[in-house]
């Protein structure tokens, strides 16, 4: 059950990471063809655009990463989750942070960011100077 959901999480994750690159590339769409009219290559618009949601992603990570840390450093210091002791055999939820399991989880965001940041890239390099420039779209 808990895969599923983790799942669910990522995808809508993914999602939202497309949408907000698209959202950037509509904002900057006539900054897009103006470039396209001087001669940037559409690679380099893509790597642009790739490049803002590894940006954006990562920000996101080293935020996620800094909470769980600091909920992990105070649920073991102090123990804010207590647990009844009849039905669990403890007293307090268990946080065993591993450097492994923070590796995986980068590793596997970057790599999911990557991918979903590279669908708007393309749409922002496909875009058509002449279009752009004539009626602003």
């Amino acid at each position: 059950m808990i895969p599923l959901v983790i799942g669910v999480m990522i995808i809508v994750a993914a999602f939202n990471l497309i949408g907000a690159v698209l959202m950037m590339i509509l904002e900057r769409t006539r900054d897009i063809g103006i470039l396209k009219t001087i001669g940037t290559k559409s690679s380099i618009i893509r790597r642009i655009f790739l490049f803002e949601g590894l940006l954006v992603s990562f920000v996101g990570l080293l935020f996620g990463i800094g909470t769980s840390l600091l909920f992990s450093y105070l649920q073991l210091e102090f123990q804010l989750i207590p647990l009844s002791e009849e039905n669990y055999y403890m007293s307090y939820v268990p946080v065993e942070p591993h450097l492994f399991d923070f590796l995986i989880v980068t590793i596997v965001t970057t790599v999911l960011c990557a991918l979903a940041s590279w669908i708007p890239a393309r749409v922002a390099a496909k875009t058509d100077p002449l279009k752009v420039i004539c009626y602003g779209r």
